[in-house]
C-alpha cells in the first residue's frame, strides 16, 4: 500500500465554517469529533478516505485501543462515535478507535458478494472479498503504522454493509472479534448464503469465539425472512463461543436503524465489561475483582479502565448492598491507584471498620486524616474506633431514654424507608439492603453518619420526634415519622 498523503485536520461537522459567519456573530470554537486521512488502494486501484476518531484521552496516554470497522462510514460515523464516547465514559464498554470507511462510489460492488440471481439489475456485484482485502491488507496495516490499537477488531455494517459483515463472518471467520449486523441484505442471492453457503462455516468452527448482534427494522419479505433462517441456523448449529442475538425493532426503518442498533449491539457486545452486569456475582462471591480483570483482559484486549470515582462508586454501591467483605478489594485497590485520595482511604477504612478489622481501619482511616484533617467523616468514625481525635468531634452524651425516641420507621422523600433501632446504647440504621450502620450523636436531635458523610437532624412537634432532615455533600432530603 502506498500513503500519499495526510490530509489537515478536518471538520467532519464540514458546515461549521466560521470564515462564513457574518461580521456580527461571535467566534465560536470548533468541535473536532476526528480527521480525515486519504490512503492509496493498490488492491482497489483508487484513492481512498477513511474517517478516524480516537478516545479523548489518546494523546495524554501510551495505551492502545480497540477498533470499530465502519462500513458506510461517511453516513453513520457521526452517531457511532457519539454511542462509543458516551458509553466508553459511562463505563459500559471500553475506550475505542473507530475507524468510519466511507463509499466512494460504487457501494454494490464493494459490499455484496458474488451473485448469479439478478446480474442484470447489479452488473458491478461481487465485489466483497476484494473490499476485505484492501480492509485487512490495507487499512489495518495503516492503523497498526500510525495509532495505537489492540488486536481487538469489531465490525459493524448496514444494509448491504450488514451483508457484508455476514459474509465475512461466514467466510472469512476470525478476522473480526465481533459483528454488528443492521439490517442485513440476506434477500441477496436468492438468500443462498444462509439457505447454502452457512453449511461449511457451521461445520468447521465449533471453536469459533466472538459475537454477532444482528438487528432488522419493520422490513418484510425476504429481507426478514434471512434473518430468521439465520438465528435459526445459529440456534442449532451456531459454534458455542459465539454469543449472538436478533433483535427486531419493528418500531424502526431501514433508514432509522443504525443508531440504536449500535448502541445496544455495543452494549450487547461488551456486557461483560460493564460492571452494573456483575454486581450480583460480585457479591454472591461468583466473581472477583481479579478474575473480572482477567476475563475483561482476554476476551477484549483491554485493562478495564478504573478512574477514582469509578472503582470507589462500585465499592460504595457492594458496602450499600450489605456487603462491606465484597466491596473491600475495590477499595483496596483504589488506595493502590490513588493513594493520595483522602476518599478512599475513607471508604476503606469504613468497609473495614464494618468488617470487624479494627486495626487495619484505624491505619487506613489516620492515612486519610492525615491527607484531610478537618474531614469530620473520618474523625467521627475513628471517635467510634476508640481513637483520641480531640475537641473536633462533640462529645454529646445521650440516654437510652433519650436515643428511644428516635427509633421506628421513616418514609424518605426519595421513595426509601429505613428504621432506627437502639442497640448497646447506640442508634442503628437499617434500610432494604443497605449496611447497618451506627449514627452518632453532635448535639441535641442531631447525629452523624460517618461513611456517608452526612447529618440528621430530627424535627420535632409538642416535644415528639415526627421526621428528619439529611444534608448529605450531594443532595438534602427529608423523612417523615412513620411509627
Amino acid at each position: 500500500m502506498r500513503l500519499r498523503y495526510l490530509l489537515s485536520a478536518c471538520l467532519l461537522f464540514s458546515f461549521l465554517n466560521l470564515s462564513a459567519q457574518p461580521e456580527n456573530d461571535p467566534e465560536g470554537k470548533a468541535i473536532e469529533i476526528g480527521k480525515t486521512y486519504q490512503i492509496h488502494s493498490d488492491i482497489l486501484d483508487e484513492d481512498r478516505p477513511l474517517h478516524i476518531y480516537l478516545p479523548k484521552g489518546y494523546e495524554g496516554s501510551k495505551k492502545a485501543y480497540p477498533v470499530i470497522y465502519l462500513l458506510d462510514g461517511g453516513h453513520n460515523f457521526h452517531h457511532t462515535t457519539a454511542s462509543v464516547s458516551f458509553l466508553a465514559n459511562q463505563g459500559r464498554i471500553p475506550e475505542m478507535i473507530v475507524v468510519g470507511i466511507p463509499n466512494t462510489g460504487d457501494r454494490t460492488r464493494d459490499l455484496t458478494p458474488p451473485t448469479t440471481a439478478r446480474k442484470d439489475e447489479f452488473p458491478t456485484a461481487g465485489g466483497a472479498d476484494n473490499m476485505l482485502r484492501f480492509i485487512t491488507g490495507e487499512v489495518m496495516p495503516y492503523l497498526a503504522e500510525n495509532f495505537r490499537a489492540t488486536d481487538y477488531k469489531l465490525l459493524i455494517g448496514h444494509s448491504f454493509g450488514g451483508l457484508f459483515a455476514t459474509h465475512t463472518l461466514l467466510h472469512h471467520p476470525g478476522i473480526f472479534d465481533s459483528y454488528i449486523a443492521i439490517s442485513p441484505s440476506l434477500w441477496w442471492d436468492d438468500q443462498d448464503l444462509v439457505l447454502n453457503q452457512s453449511d461449511a462455516f457451521f461445520k468447521e468452527q465449533d471453536e469459533l469465539k466472538g459475537h454477532l448482534y444482528m438487528t432488522m427494522g419493520n422490513e418484510s419479505g425476504t429481507m426478514v425472512g434471512g434473518a430468521w433462517k439465520l438465528s435459526a441456523l445459529l440456534e442449532e448449529k451456531g459454534p458455542q463461543g459465539l454469543k449472538w442475538h436478533f433483535n427486531r425493532m419493528e418500531k424502526e426503518t431501514h433508514g432509522t436503524i443504525p443508531f440504536r442498533s449500535t448502541y445496544k449491539g455495543l452494549e450487547f457486545i461488551f456486557s461483560d465489561y460493564d460492571l452494573n452486569n456483575k454486581m450480583d456475582d460480585f457479591r454472591a462471591g461468583r466473581l472477583s475483582l481479579a478474575d473480572y480483570e482477567e476475563k475483561v483482559s482476554s476476551q477484549f484486549g483491554v485493562v478495564p479502565e478504573w478512574g477514582e470515582g469509578r472503582i470507589l462508586n462500585v465499592a460504595e454501591r457492594l458496602f450499600n448492598n450489605v456487603d462491606a467483605e465484597s466491596a473491600l478489594p475495590f477499595a483496596e485497590k483504589a488506595t493502590k491507584l490513588y493513594p493520595k485520595s483522602e476518599r478512599a482511604w475513607r471508604q476503606l477504612g469504613e468497609y473495614q471498620k464494618n468488617a470487624g478489622q479494627e486495626k487495619a481501619a484505624i491505619t487506613s482511616l489516620q492515612k486519610a486524616l492525615k491527607i484531610a484533617p478537618t474531614n469530620l467523616s473520618t474523625k467521627v468514625a475513628l471517635k467510634e474506633l476508640g481513637v483520641d481525635v480531640g475537641e473536633d468531634v462533640p462529645s454529646y452524651e445521650v440516654t437510652n431514654k433519650q436515643l428511644r425516641a428516635y427509633t421506628g420507621a421513616y418514609d424518605l422523600s426519595i421513595g426509601l424507608t429505613f428504621n432506627l433501632e437502639l442497640e448497646d446504647g447506640k442508634l442503628w440504621i437499617l434500610a432494604p439492603e443497605t449496611a447497618r450502620e451506627s449514627i452518632v450523636p453532635l448535639e441535641k436531635d442531631v447525629f452523624f453518619v460517618s461513611s456517608k458523610n452526612a447529618r440528621l437532624t430530627f424535627d420535632r412537634e409538642g416535644g415528639k420526634v415526627t421526621g428528619m432532615t439529611i444534608v448529605t455533600p450531594g443532595p438534602t432530603f427529608t423523612g417523615k415519622k412513620v411509627k
